[in-house]
């Protein structure tokens, strides 16, 4: 496992928000590469869904060629823990819905859990790819969202020290520092539905695209000069191919979401990235190495945007 230190020299002057969107989150990858490689780290990252798990293997040390490596090596059975019994998924399988006639009843329904995925297989895979690191160890400073499942609330992993620069700018949040970044990533990539919600202390936590999709305001607050953002939108399925239940649940909270997101960019963001991936569901892993390189491209052909961007910061007293 690939842990050496960044090499290139930390800008006091970049954030970059990385946002949700299940598989189309490897296109994250593609952006930091090339960012990179024009000499611009972020001195600030915040990450939500599966751009907090790209977020957070980067400020955890890897190269985004590393990145990728771990990526190409998970399988769906790395992920695999169903939450329901065998028969009861068949059921779903069979009919795809329950059935409406005289024998619904309490008695009839058996005992419905909390998602279809325990979690636990990805919660284990995430700690062992971030080295069970905490956020105070990290070589770059990360927030990673998360929501609250029950009270609806915006909850920001951090470090102590992060927390206490942004806390005074974001009244309202819950910010939680004791926690190891692979809990963190468990919370923030727990899709509603699919897997089981994370509990942390009396919280029980979902998936931050929830409350904030592309968190380019906390990247703001955390004091970024020039704040840059990818945003995957909700292009996950606009064809026809829409062909289970969670493919409908992904979508419907992709699109509630979009409009959310459009008004935090609009207020936070100086240069928003969109790689458009409109093609990749669930399970499309093999189109992982694609969206990768739509990351790329998009953020190449955005360089000199975000190089004069980032002169004109430097020319501010």
């Amino acid at each position: 496992m690939d842990t050496s230190p960044l090499t290139r020299e930390k800008s006091p002057l970049v954030g970059l928000a990385l946002g949700g969107g299940g598989l189309r989150g490897a296109a994250h990858i593609g952006v930091l590469k090339v960012l990179q490689g024009a000499g611009i780290v972020p001195a600030f990252l915040a990450g939500t869904s599966a751009g907090s798990v790209i977020a957070g293997l980067y400020a955890a040390g890897y190269s985004p060629d590393k990145i990728a490596s771990l990526l190409a090596g998970v399988t769906p059975g790395d992920l695999w823990d169903p939450a329901l019994g065998r028969g009861f998924l068949l059921l779903l399988g069979l009919t795809g819905f329950l059935p409406l006639d005289a024998t619904f009843s309490p008695r009839w329904i058996p005992h419905l859990p909390l998602g279809l995925l325990k979690g636990e297989k990805l919660e284990k895979l995430l700690l062992e790819f971030t080295r069970h690191l905490y956020f105070h160890q990290l070589q770059l400073p990360l927030a990673v969202v998360a929501t609250d499942l029950n009270t609806g609330t915006e909850v920001i992993f951090c470090s102590p020290a992060t927390k206490e620069k942004l806390a005074p700018r974001l009244p309202g949040r819950v910010f939680i520092t004791n926690q190891p970044l692979g809990v963190a990533l468990r919370a923030s990539t727990a899709i509603p539905g699919i897997f089981y919600p994370k509990k942390v202390g009396r919280r029980l936590l979902v998936d931050g695209g929830l409350k904030n999709n592309v968190p380019a305001g906390i990247v703001k607050a955390g004091g970024a000069r020039v704040v840059l953002a990818v945003d995957l939108e909700f292009a996950s399925q606009r064809d026809d191919r829409i062909g289970n239940f969670l493919e409908v649940m992904l979508q419907t909270s992709d699109i509630m979401g979009q409009t959310i997101t459009d008004l935090q960019l609009a207020g936070a963001a100086h240069y928003v990235l969109y790689p458009q991936i409109y093609d990749m569901n669930l399970l499309a892993l093999d189109k992982i190495p694609a969206a990768i390189e739509r990351g790329a491209q998009v953020t190449a052909a955005a360089l000199p945007k975000i190089k004069e961007l980032i002169r004109q910061a430097q020319l501010l007293p």
